[in-house]
């Protein structure tokens, strides 16, 4: 971005627009959006007043900050670990370097789990005589793999009442993980495990959106994700199913009869976790695709019954 001082001439429009022409030739991806985005962050308003201002001079210390923020969104850090948030299901997330970006894919995944956690909650409130949900108890969910919290979280928030539960192998991630549930005012409980390894107890929903990237082609990802996402939110093994693997091995024991397993996939996975959840004897097996049309989400009961379905 051009060096404009803090004059009549710096103003909002200007400004902003150098800020495009910059990012754009440093091939930052929408750069036209960041640096609209970028100057809200800066000037701590919105679109609209910024639209409103653009005439006028924008101050020597929103100017500072701004150069600042589209200096480091030019060396493609993502835009959301320059903010510090990100929004997921109309929540805002604090992000960081140490947890993975929520993405707007995986709101697929978390409208998935909400159908299925209603519709155990409907069960419950109407006291079947049928399975774990005869005693009317609250819905358990489990979160593997929780990072920022997102899922359970968005979860816990747009379905009250439920015992919400996320677990994660990093501390930093768990850390942030609190944060967000008690920003949101949601109630869960958070562990630093190995996948199950300090979980207890049965749940009615487990969902997770794990590693699920090949090793040998995260090389290729975008700057963003493969030099500032954490990696061991990325690393799926040799060929990405690592972690679904020890997932879909285990889970049965931590599902309540009729427990509903989910999990977003890699565009090109849906084959192999649909063989892997029936080996394991897991039944309706769904697969949901993304607006782009590709295998985004994939899910399952244990043992194959449809209590979980509507």
């Amino acid at each position: 971005m051009k060096e404009v001082r803090a004059s009549r001439h710096a103003t909002y429009r200007q400004v902003k627009r150098e800020a495009a022409e910059k990012l754009y030739g440093q091939g930052v991806p929408d750069a036209d959006i960041d640096a609209g985005l970028l100057l809200e962050y800066a000037s701590s308003m919105d679109r609209t007043q910024l639209l409103l201002r653009e005439e006028e001079e924008v101050p020597g210390a929103i100017l500072s900050r701004y150069r600042e923020a589209v200096r480091l969104r030019s060396c493609r850090i993502p835009l959301q670990q320059i903010t510090g948030e990100a929004d997921f299901c109309g929540i805002r997330f604090e992000v960081s370097d140490q947890v993975l970006t929520p993405r707007q894919d995986t709101e697929i995944l978390e409208e998935e789990a909400v159908k299925r956690i209603r519709v155990l909650q409907r069960k419950a409130c109407a006291g079947e005589a049928c399975g774990a949900w005869k005693d009317r108890r609250p819905v358990r969910v489990l979160d593997l793999c929780t990072g920022s919290g997102c899922l359970i979280i968005a979860a816990a928030k747009l379905c009250p009442g439920i015992e919400a539960v996320g677990a994660d192998i990093s501390g930093p991630a768990l850390d942030i993980a609190r944060r967000n549930a008690e920003n949101s005012g949601t109630d869960v409980t958070f562990l630093e495990s190995d996948l199950f390894e300090k979980v207890e107890g049965t749940f009615d929903v487990i969902l997770s959106n794990p590693p699920y990237i090949r090793t040998g082609d995260i090389g290729g990802l975008m700057d963003e994700v493969r030099d500032h996402e954490p990696h061991m939110a990325l690393d799926g093994g040799p060929d990405g199913l690592s972690f679904y693997r020890r997932i879909v091995s285990l889970a049965p024991w931590y599902l309540n009869p009729g427990g509903c397993l989910l999990f977003e996939i890699g565009f090109d996975e849906g084959q192999d976790v649909t063989r892997m959840l029936r080996e394991a004897g897991f039944g309706n097996v769904r697969i949901i695709r993304d607006l782009n049309g590709l295998d985004r989400v994939i899910s399952s009961v244990f043992p194959g019954t449809d209590l979980g379905q509507e």
